[in-house]
């Protein structure tokens, strides 16, 4: 993603099969990404999305989806 770039839409999803869609800038979605490599970092992250603010305990994150833009023509 480009720092400039609209947010993409992101999908985060819970042990016990929960998930939480926001959409998020490439700076938040770095953020989550780093936060769920390391051991013994924070287990609390807040993160910004487009319209909100939420905050995600790591420990309990199982899986990040990004959306993959596709280019092409005609409807979607």
């Amino acid at each position: 993603m480009e720092a400039s770039s609209k947010p993409r839409r992101v999908e985060i999803g819970f042990a016990g099969g929960l998930t939480l869609t926001l959409r998020l800038h490439e700076d938040a979605y770095n953020q989550l990404r780093e936060g769920m490599g390391g051991e013994g970092g924070e287990r609390l992250v807040e993160i910004e999305s487009e319209d909100s603010r939420v905050q995600i305990d790591l420990a309990q994150v199982v899986y990040i989806r990004l959306e993959i833009e596709r280019g092409g023509v005609g409807f979607y």
